[in-house]
């Protein structure tokens, strides 16, 4: 499942073509008018042509075995908005990611030819949109949605485009795992989130009820999202969620998690309003080894790995260490202890 150099076209096939110019440019071919196709699918994404006629409803397409396409899950590519576009009717001279559930037979014909149609999403009780260059995810909860892929609310993601990453929504679903829009049942606040490379990303949290607070879960650490607060995060699975916002009501540092520890240390804090924070490992003479947090951060609760080297990324010895948190003018200072 990969991509291949095409030196030739064929009916039917969809294919990739690099415009090396600044601008957008209409490439003309000549040939047969192809007015009825068959292609052969796979399990998963496939890469598919349409016919020389417009407003071939793809809902009219047939299979044969019957009913092997995913609901939903035909594509184009939009060269302006550099992303996907679900769509519900095929154009002339356009190629299409579809997903097939099982591998089968596609027929498309020109008697299938209609107005021009657009699926229809519900839309739900509120959701998050995060922007990772040019990827966008949207996640949230709508009543009624189920959880894998729902038609009615979901939106799944086609395979990134050839030598490109792209970041997608991970869900427990066969064949077509990465979805571009998740909405999930009330009772479940929770998403998976890949990239595929390091991404500065930001979460747009507008419609986020008043009573929940987000939060994002990944290589250790815990972090609360607000709006167009940008997160530069590694390449990697990265969790969401969201939580009644009780928030803290003072500034508290937990104990370190394990403590003893041998390869790394969990420390967790609560800042009841947004200020400017410090948290720093220094060692039993007092002298600063590392600091793990410097920044101005959000009213929240948040979780930070020291991996048990200093600055100059060097292994601590064994001893005793204490770390400590200043918040404005308050500090907190506790005790943990690294063996090796």
């Amino acid at each position: 499942r990969r991509y291949i150099r095409a030196d030739t076209l064929s009916p039917g096939v969809g294919y990739f073509c690099l415009n090396n110019r600044d601008r957008i440019k209409y490439y003309s071919y000549n040939g047969i008018p192809i007015m009825h196709t068959n292609v052969h699918l796979y399990p998963g994404w496939n890469l598919i042509g349409g016919l020389n006629i417009n407003n071939i409803d793809v809902s009219l397409i047939t299979t044969e075995p019957e009913a092997s396409l995913i609901p939903g899950s035909f594509f184009r590519y939009d060269p302006i908005a550099r992303g996907y576009e679900n769509i519900a009717t095929l154009t002339s001279g356009e190629g299409y990611w579809v997903a097939a559930e099982s591998e089968c037979d596609m027929t498309i014909d020109y008697t299938m030819q209609t107005g021009m149609k657009k699926r229809l999403i519900k839309t739900p009780d509120w959701y998050v949109t995060m922007r990772a260059g040019d990827n966008t995810l949207d996640f949230g909860c709508g009543r009624g949605a189920t959880t894998g892929y729902d038609y009615l609310f979901d939106i799944l993601l086609p395979p990134a485009l050839p030598g490109e990453g792209q970041a997608a929504i991970v869900e427990d679903v066969p064949i077509t795992p990465e979805f571009k829009r998740s909405i999930h049942p009330r009772n479940k606040l929770s998403w998976e989130i890949t990239l595929s490379e390091d991404r500065v990303v930001v979460f747009d949290t507008k419609q986020l009820p008043n009573n929940l607070a987000l939060y994002i879960d990944g290589n250790g650490n815990r972090s609360r999202i607000e709006s167009n607060r940008e997160f530069a995060l590694s390449a990697g699975r990265y969790k969401i969620f969201a939580k009644q916002s009780n928030l803290p009501k003072r500034l508290y540092l937990d104990p370190a998690f394990p403590n003893p520890f041998n390869a790394s240390v969990k420390l967790t804090f609560g800042l009841p309003e947004e200020g400017k924070v410090e948290l720093a490992i220094y060692n039993i003479l007092g002298q600063k080894v590392k600091t793990l947090v410097d920044n101005t951060l959000p009213a929240g609760e948040y979780s930070i790995l020291w991996d048990g080297k200093t600055a100059e990324e060097k292994t601590a010895p064994t001893g005793v260490y204490f770390y400590r948190i200043t918040f404005e003018e308050k500090k907190v200072t506790r005790k943990m202890l690294l063996l090796r």
